[in-house]
């Protein structure tokens, strides 16, 4: 909890650099970028927790091939949900990460 509420307050107190300004569409105000990124954490949170009960209630129908490899697949698509949710999230912000040399 504590490192969330660590990444809000970098996010809220950061500096808007131009070319940081750069990398957002043309027009964006500073205000909605620092919003953008304050989000973010609890997006990925809520995602996270949505992929957990995903994964949880897929060892139900994992079951029939053994409770080892129910339990290693389920983690799996757990893993796999939040990263889709994470990428989706990402999007929809606006955020710029693919032109921030992540990818």
């Amino acid at each position: 909890m504590g490192s969330i509420i660590a990444t809000i307050a970098i996010a809220a107190t950061m500096v808007m650099t131009p070319e940081m300004m750069k990398l957002w569409p043309a027009g964006t105000k500073e205000w909605a970028v620092r919003y953008a990124y304050m989000a973010m954490p609890v997006l990925v949170v809520m995602g996270g927790l949505v992929a957990s009960l995903i994964g949880v209630f897929s060892i139900k129908i994992l079951q029939g091939m053994g409770p080892q490899n129910a339990l290693r697949y389920s983690t799996f698509i757990g893993g796999a949900i939040l990263i889709i949710v994470t990428y989706i999230i990402c999007s929809s912000l606006a955020c710029p990460w693919e032109s921030s040399g992540l990818w």
